[in-house]
């Protein structure tokens, strides 16, 4: 996926007006929930990201998909899904003697959000059903790392554009470029997995 977000920036047009960059909650969670660190611990080790955990709960697979329906995210305008990833990042650089900027400090800070489903009744279940839960999270979650992994490289890009602007004008205009085809990489990436159901992301 990441030879895809690489050949939208390389065709990307310049788009008039930016549109706003994919954002989480007003005050995002900094710090990532306790059990899907201890669960999921190569995905809690990804720099700048942080995982936060919905509670579900079941004494069945039955009981805790009903659960995961009532309580999953939902997308801004879209619908319900399992686990969500959501990116955000900030931009500034100095000003130059001339009034206008510095291309060469800017400056790029990301900050990604990865929402999963949180069991608070593993227990209860028995043990091949704990072991299809293991194995379901573990894919979710190696879906959601892939979108993570797509608005991070992204966003390596737009340093990487902005910092070697010739002028304000096409610096700003890398942040429109880039912003976008970080989203367009991100929808591609849903649409060839049906949102991680041919990873096997699917539970029961």
């Amino acid at each position: 996926m990441l030879l895809v977000l690489m050949a939208l920036l390389a065709g990307q047009e310049r788009v008039a007006g930016a549109p706003p960059p994919e954002v989480v909650a007003a005050a995002p969670p900094t710090v990532s929930s306790p059990a899907l660190v201890a669960a999921l611990p190569e995905l809690a080790a990804m720099p700048g990201v942080v995982l936060v955990g919905y509670p579900v709960s079941g004494g069945s697979a039955r009981g805790v998909r009903e659960s995961i329906n009532r309580s999953r995210p939902r997308e801004p305008g879209g619908g319900p899904f399992d686990g969500m990833t959501t990116w955000r990042y900030s931009t500034r650089w100095r000003g130059s003697a001339d009034g206008g900027c510095d291309p060469a400090s800017a400056e790029v800070t990301a900050h990604v959000v990865i929402t999963l489903p949180e069991l608070t009744t593993r227990q209860a279940l028995s043990r091949s059903e704990r072991e299809n839960w293991d194995r379901y999270l573990s894919r979710l979650a190696a879906h959601e790392q892939n979108h993570a992994r797509i608005a991070l490289a992204g966003i390596d890009q737009l340093r990487t554009f902005m910092r070697g602007a010739p002028n304000c004008e096409t610096m700003q205009a890398a942040r429109v470029q880039i912003d976008a085809a970080i989203r367009d990489a991100n929808r591609q990436y849903d649409e060839t997995t049906r949102h991680g159901a041919t990873e096997g992301a699917r539970y029961p």
